[in-house]
Formats: C-alpha cells, sequence, structure tokens
C-alpha cells in the first residue's frame, strides 16, 4: 500500500488545538514576521510594516494562549501573514 501525504501550501502553519502560539512560532521571529490586509472588506492592518510582535502586543497576547486564538483573532481583525513559512 502506497504512504498518502499532505501537500500544504507554502506559508501554511499546521498545529494542533493544544499547541500554543510561542510551540508554533519562535518568539525571536515575531518582529520579522510582517502581516497584510486580509481578504475582507473590513478591518485589517493598524499601519504599513505591522508585525506580528506588535499584533499580539495590541492584542495582549503573550504568546501563551493556544494557537487558535491568534488565528481567531486575526479573522476578527481582517489580518493575515504576509510571506510567513513555518
Amino acid at each position: 500500500m502506497k504512504k498518502r501525504f499532505t501537500v500544504y501550501p507554502q506559508g501554511y502553519i499546521k498545529a494542533s488545538s493544544t499547541q500554543t502560539i510561542k510551540e508554533v512560532i519562535p518568539e525571536s521571529k515575531w518582529a520579522s514576521i510582517e502581516l497584510v490586509d486580509g481578504p475582507g472588506e473590513s478591518g485589517g492592518i493598524s499601519y504599513v510594516g505591522e508585525t506580528l510582535d506588535n499584533f499580539m502586543g495590541e492584542c495582549g497576547m503573550t504568546g501563551d494562549e493556544p494557537y487558535s486564538e491568534l488565528k481567531k483573532a486575526f479573522n476578527e481583525c481582517g489580518v493575515k501573514f504576509k510571506d510567513f513559512k513555518a
């Protein structure tokens, strides 16, 4: 029987529901991960050049929250990663 595997698009992050933000994205990378406006018409980044570190600070996140909380905040605020590769 052939092994099956899943191919994820570049920049896609596969995280379990129990992993924290710090476990998925090392804290040392937060300041270099740029955000852009998401696909929705509302919300978006606060300013050009906003980073994950800035966004998390504005949201009061420390990195100890589940990664799913960051994804939820991204959806609510209308932002996404620019070109982040895990």
